[in-house]
């Protein structure tokens, strides 16, 4: 019986557990490269978008194309949802080091300790050097934690989809238009070219959620689940962790405490 009862847990756990995968698309139509990531490209920089994982994190490859240097500015550039913008640049400072102390015994009833504490403070740049002809990598924060309520039933289509191996998944599909999407979102981005009176330059790039997948399964059991343009959310007791995120909340964007999904 000992055996039986943490099963039976583990079943009701995962049995409250629904996952939104959620597909984005380009409002600018932006090209896709094999990995479904989204490629903007122009004489001066090439960007890369993948959205790929858990509440949607946003990784960006910014290559410079130019001769001279260009410099981000994450301070001046924002995730904007609904209106709402969202800076880039990271307002923690993290400090991790060690104690250590010393107790010393004068009496059996009179006794002093000392101790030092050792650490150090990372404070993020505000300020990404891109030498010339090179590319760096970022991982932002994340698009939302939150799936989309409030839909009625008769948008979604029930389907059985191909999953790993010769599995089949159960799930409700519903698709959306530029117009009618449930949530739009924009990555303004603000850069700097040269050394000397640098010029700046600012790209917003405008992305909506095209389609929405609800199911039961874990959306990893999905072929294709590595797609730089899907992410998914976790609704129910599915968690291995609480951490912070920003989610969608009555409309609005807001910094909140998460469970993070078991991978």
């Amino acid at each position: 019986m000992k055996y039986i009862l943490p099963a039976l847990a583990t079943a009701l756990l995962f049995s409250c557990t629904t996952y939104q995968v959620m597909t984005v698309s380009s409002k600018e139509a932006a090209q896709q490269n094999t990995a479904a990531e989204f490629v903007i490209d122009n004489d001066s920089l090439e960007l890369c978008y993948n959205f790929n994982g858990h509440n949607g994190p946003i990784k960006v490859k910014i290559r410079n194309k130019l001769n001279k240097p260009i410099y981000v500015d994450w301070q001046r550039s924002a995730l904007i949802i609904n209106g709402m913008a969202i800076s880039y640049a990271n307002q923690k400072v993290p400090i991790s080091g060690a104690l250590s102390s010393t107790s010393l015994n004068w009496t059996p009833d009179v006794s002093s300790s000392f101790g030092r504490f050792h650490g150090t403070a990372t404070i993020p740049p505000e300020i990404e050097f891109i030498p010339p002809q090179t590319f760096v990598t970022k991982e932002l924060i994340g698009i939302t934690n939150k799936g989309i309520l409030n839909l009625p039933e008769s948008a979604f289509s029930k389907k059985k989809v191909p999953a790993m191996g010769s599995m089949y998944a159960s799930i409700r599909m519903a698709s959306f238009s530029p117009e009618s999407t449930p949530l739009a979102f924009s990555s303004y981005l603000t850069f700097m070219v040269g050394d000397t009176l640098p010029r700046p330059m600012v790209y917003q790039h405008n992305f909506y959620v095209s389609e929405l997948v609800k199911m039961t399964d874990p959306p990893q059991v999905l072929n294709g689940d590595k797609r730089g343009d899907r992410f998914y959310v976790v609704q129910g007791n599915a968690g291995d962790s609480i951490t912070y995120g920003y989610g969608v909340v009555g409309g609005k964007p807001v910094l909140q405490k998460y469970a993070r999904a078991l991978q």
